[in-house]
């Protein structure tokens, strides 16, 4: 692995991190004897294991720290009405939220599907 590519990847690490810990304001160790609560997890990589293993940790014993993170899911309402693609005049630009819709076609054609 070169250089670039590994801080590239520690670059990927430390922004899923940010991630993280912005959803878990406290996190809690999982080992029975640390225990401790901590807002920031350390990012290991076990060198000695091929390939190398990299994984969040407790920064107080290091112990290997999971977790899930949450995706935001966007609401499925329409904040427009079905068929307003159909009525939007060339010169305006389609919205965001309508170039993500399932329904774009339909809403296009002012038919439902």
């Amino acid at each position: 692995m070169d250089v670039p590519d590994f801080q590239r990847k520690t670059e990927k690490r430390v922004v899923e991190l940010e991630k993280i810990v912005d959803a878990h304001k406290s996190l809690v160790c999982p080992n029975l004897k640390c225990g401790k609560t901590f807002q920031k997890v350390l990012v290991l990589t076990d060198l000695s294991k091929a390939p190398r293993e990299t994984y969040y940790a407790c920064p107080h014993c290091f112990s290997k720290v999971e977790f899930a993170v949450k995706e935001e899911k966007q609401p499925l309402e329409c904040p427009y009405y079905f068929g307003f693609l159909k009525t939007l005049q060339k010169k305006f630009p389609i919205p965001d939220e309508c170039l993500t819709c399932p329904k774009l076609i339909p809403c296009k054609k002012g038919k439902p599907s």
